[in-house]
């Protein structure tokens, strides 16, 4: 193919930076979802998404919000860069067999470059701003604390759990490029697990924050 060429795997930029956007696997070509790519250009890591390809996104300029993604990062191994995987399951490496400019290989599967989103292109969602000194104090305060002051921001709240059905923290909305993520620490044991993951403010609002970042993204 025109213009195709191979990246070198010894090297880590060139490879990381070839690797982001969007790909499908090259049986799947018309499928509708594709994977998205967005390696952190200092820590070398990505959450390994797949997303839907509809119209309705393409309309809305807003991706739906998954819990517990798997996460891949790039490591050299042996003289060669590969992707290391951590999930919920464990953790696994394995080797990129190859790269162009328009396609990689990895584990068997070869994947194509696909368009993918233009809003997304420009859309490095590592790139938040995090006003540290503005929710700082709400380290080790109530869940309730936090709510209480932006109940009139949020639209939506999305319960996370890790391992599954054990309650690990929340996501505030505020909008669709603005969001609290927050973990939870002290959670009452009554309420702690949940197969049906529909948690409650009233039940478990007395958690205490662990941590907290406000996410805003370009």
């Amino acid at each position: 193919m025109e213009n195709d060429y191979e990246i070198d795997l010894n090297e880590l930029d060139s490879v990381r930076e070839n690797l982001n956007g969007f790909w499908v696997p090259e049986n799947q070509i018309e499928s509708k979802s594709i994977l998205w790519l967005n390696f952190h250009k200092k820590k070398n890591f990505s959450t390994w998404e797949i997303i839907p390809f509809t119209e309705e996104i393409k309309r809305t300029e807003s991706l739906p919000i998954k819990s517990c993604p798997t996460l891949t990062g790039l490591i050299k191994l042996n003289g060669k860069i590969q992707m290391e995987f951590v999930s919920l399951g464990g953790s696994d490496t394995t080797e990129i067999e190859s790269l162009t400019k328009t396609k990689f290989k990895i584990d068997g599967m070869t994947y194509l470059r696909h368009k993918g989103y233009d809003f997304l292109k420009t859309w490095n969602v590592h790139e938040y701003e995090m006003k540290k000194s503005d929710f700082s104090k709400y380290k080790n305060s109530e869940l309730l604390v936090l709510y209480q002051d932006f109940k009139n921001e949020i639209t939506e709240i999305i319960w996370t759990d890790e391992p599954p059905a054990k309650l690990s923290g929340v996501i505030f909305i505020i909008n669709k490029k603005k969001y609290f993520e927050i973990e939870l620490d002290s959670i009452p044991e009554l309420y702690k697990m949940n197969l049906e993951l529909n948690w409650k403010l009233n039940e478990v609002g007395n958690s205490r924050i662990r941590n907290i970042k406000l996410v805003e993204k370009k």
